[in-house]
């Protein structure tokens, strides 16, 4: 099975290529679906084994590119983490051809510039921490 196999937007897939992902991974096979089908899960599995791509490439298929608000929340329990999948994140998203807005709201920024920000434009997605979220 290759990525091919599921029908993703095109982006996803131009996504996929260029960080040079042909297959998923075993976690990555068993559990897109079931993020896709809407159904809530726990999944666990080692370090390097595909899971942020597990979670945010079904997150990417459902969004609704043209919609003004947040989308998305996903909480991390660590900013190196956080930062971590906000990479990814941006990495897809810097495939739409439509503005797609990833932000990432950790301790030690400006908390004072990023909810002036969020007044005028909001994100598609965000990523952070619970203290900061």
């Amino acid at each position: 099975m290759t990525f091919n196999n599921y029908q993703f937007k095109d982006y996803i897939h131009q996504a996929l290529a260029a960080a040079k992902f042909e297959r998923p991974t075993p976690v990555q096979e068993k559990l897109i679906p079931v993020v896709l089908s809407g159904r809530d899960l726990v999944g666990e599995s080692k370090t390097g084994s595909g899971k942020t791509h597990t979670f945010l490439i079904p997150i990417f298929q459902m969004l609704d590119e043209t919609a003004d608000q947040v989308q998305a929340v996903i909480t991390a329990p660590s900013r190196e983490l956080a930062t971590q999948i906000y990479q990814a994140a941006r990495q897809i998203a810097g495939h739409s051809e439509t503005d797609l807005r990833v932000v990432n709201y950790v301790g030690g920024t400006d908390k004072t510039r990023q909810m002036d920000k969020l007044q005028s434009n909001q994100p598609h997605i965000v990523i952070g921490t619970p203290g900061r979220i």
